[in-house]
């Protein structure tokens, strides 16, 4: 794969950098959580539930994940008090989730630990470096929604 520089990206070494920077983001939350600490995935399952994917198989699809998955996340989430599941009057099969205001605060604190965190890491690029990054990630976010519409 070459870039407009004309330089070669390393598949394998950008995905582990990415693999990293998620691991790095996961240890430094941890550390302020005070042994609360969620995953940027079980993050990711609360956001959906907030912005109304509340089947998990919606949240599935939304976040490409394994339905298993998102039930063993889901039901994590449950446990800890984060999440309710409703009845549904009209499918006895289904549960639609709902965000409990226990979760509701869980998530906003999250995405505040997880944007500091990142904003300490990304303190350490120049401005270039940054508008650069901005442009890859608006990129490779356009591609990946690409791919998930033609699934």
């Amino acid at each position: 794969m070459v870039i407009e520089t004309g330089t070669r990206l390393d598949a394998l070494s950008t995905a582990r950098t990415y693999i990293r920077l998620v691991r790095l983001l996961e240890q430094q939350t941890r550390s302020e959580t005070n042994g609360e600490p969620l995953t940027l995935t079980e993050m990711g399952v609360l956001g959906q539930i907030e912005r109304g994917q509340t089947l998990p198989s919606m949240i599935s699809r939304a976040l490409a994940l394994d339905p298993a998955r998102v039930t063993r996340i889901t039901d994590h989430l449950f446990a800890l008090g984060y999440v309710q599941r409703e009845a549904d009057p009209d499918d006895r099969r289904r549960c639609p989730l709902r965000l409990t205001e226990e979760g509701a605060e869980r998530l906003e604190r999250g995405r505040l630990h997880f944007s500091t965190a990142m904003a300490a890491i990304l303190s350490g690029l120049t401005d270039e470096e940054l508008a650069a990054l901005q442009v890859g990630t608006d990129g490779l976010t356009r591609v990946l929604d690409e791919i998930r519409a033609k699934q």
